[in-house]
């Protein structure tokens, strides 16, 4: 049987109201795809997630539960007519008796990789594809061998990394991608036993690779830290005390220019005002002070010239109560937080989930949210002051609902994020272009790409 849910968890800003509110009715009838995408038969309410974006957007690939609430790999190609597409029907391959857990595109969106496995014999295959011909390979592993990680390195078309656990020990292979007009051969550069949560960048002068030693036992795990060269062949491992705790490695870490960025539970809670408060320091107003939990970090593993000042008031009284997920540029001149964060409004005060972009020169941070009239569809808004749309009862809906945002790419003062959203209880992947003035603190000329959302 198939279902419509229409739920909405979002803030009315312009009726004052906030919460839950979710009708549900039973429909029998054969839904069509995602507006403005291909035209695919699926239950309305589904689940899409892990998107990887081609370096300028055009591109994306993700996992998808639509079709009959089995996870495959869908690709969305902006150049196209039909924008959204199976990737095994790309690869000519039967949807039968399998499922794809992984799937990964490399910068210029040339080249997708799949992890494929077959539910009769058990076994797995990672499937590299061109996708602007009918070239592809593919990587079989040994009898019960499980694929948990894949991924072309950031900001590289010819390197990607996957972990394969086989006899409860992880090993993290790391594979050159060769090409020709008529075929695709793959080269091993790299094999590392009992490591995994890898992070793969490609910078200027070589690859650097960072992953954890496994370790079962709940201890904080050690870091390893790797750089190799292509030209010569050689990974050169450098020498580090770090550790994570595996509850630091699960919330997600990122890898840029800048080094490790990580965020971690404070073991006392700290204390400043308000967004948007009338208080300033030193005065004694209780009602405008907010604990903050969470901790950011950049550790400069890397010897890099740049670093983010998050000691000065420009994060310190800004930084999110929460985090719940982080992303980073490349050359390290970006992070995206998303997480709660508490404000001041004229009414009352309130927290909202919000997206927060630092620049790194001097830890200048802004707020993100994105908006639409309410009984819109549409998301037409962006503004960095959620209390200013609430206070002036401007009639904005917030989107409450992001789970995380990715750093895509910048074109001049353009940010190019993608966002995973549950604005329906539906996981929905987005990608939103706008124009960020870190000196005015402004954020405006919104562009709202839909990836795979059922509706607009």
């Amino acid at each position: 049987m198939r279902f419509s849910v229409i739920c909405h968890w979002s803030l009315f800003l312009g009726l004052g109201l906030s919460g839950l509110a979710c009708n549900e009715t039973k429909d029998n009838t054969p839904r069509s795809g995602p507006v403005l995408t291909a035209t695919i038969e699926q239950y309305e309410s589904y689940k899409d997630y892990s998107p990887v974006f081609s370096g300028d957007g055009t591109k994306a690939v993700f996992l998808s539960k639509r079709v009959e609430k089995t996870p495959y790999a869908f690709l969305y190609d902006s150049g196209v007519d039909v924008k959204l597409s199976r990737i095994t029907e790309k690869l000519g391959l039967t949807s039968e008796g399998a499922q794809e857990n992984l799937a990964s595109l490399n910068q210029s969106g040339s080249f997708v990789a799949i992890n494929r496995k077959d539910t009769k014999s058990v076994t797995e295959q990672i499937f590299i594809a061109s996708l602007a011909d009918e070239r592809k390979a593919s990587l079989t592993q040994a009898q019960g061998a499980r694929v948990s990680e894949l991924s072309f390195a950031k900001g590289s078309d010819e390197f990607f990394a996957y972990t394969v656990n086989q006899a409860s020990v992880s090993t993290i292979k790391v594979v050159k991608l060769t090409t020709n007009d008529a075929e695709i051969r793959f080269s091993e550069v790299g094999s590392f036993e009992g490591e995994s949560a890898f992070r793969f960048i490609s910078l200027s002068d070589g690859l650097r690779l960072v992953s954890f030693a496994s370790d079962s036992s709940g201890a904080p795990r050690p870091i390893r830290i790797r750089s190799f060269v292509p030209s010569t062949g050689e990974w050169t491992l450098q020498a580090s005390d770090i550790k994570l705790s595996t509850s630091e490695i699960d919330r997600g870490y990122s890898l840029s220019a800048a080094g490790l960025v990580t965020a971690s539970t404070l073991s006392s809670p700290k204390v400043r005002y308000k967004l948007g408060s009338s208080a300033t320091l030193g005065q004694n107003i209780e009602g405008e002070k907010v604990s903050v939990f969470d901790s950011l970090k950049v550790q400069n593993i890397f010897a890099s010239e740049m670093s983010y000042p998050l000691e000065t008031s420009n994060y310190s009284k800004t930084e999110p109560v929460w985090i719940s997920s982080l992303s980073s540029s490349v050359d390290g001149e970006t992070i995206v937080l998303t997480g709660i964060d508490a404000y001041s409004c004229k009414e009352t005060n309130r927290q909202f989930q919000t997206i927060k972009l630092l620049r790194a020169k001097d830890a200048k941070t802004i707020s993100v949210n994105f908006a639409r009239k309410s009984g819109t569809q549409a998301w037409t808004d962006v503004i960095s002051k959620p209390c200013d749309a609430y206070d002036t009862a401007t009639g904005l809906e917030l989107d409450l609902t992001i789970k995380n945002a990715d750093f895509i790419g910048k074109d001049g003062d353009y940010y190019l994020i993608a966002i995973h959203s549950f604005i329906r209880f539906d996981e929905e992947i987005r990608l939103a272009r706008f124009k960020v003035d870190f000196d005015s603190e402004t954020v405006s000329d919104l562009t709202m790409t839909e990836i795979s959302s059922n509706t607009l």
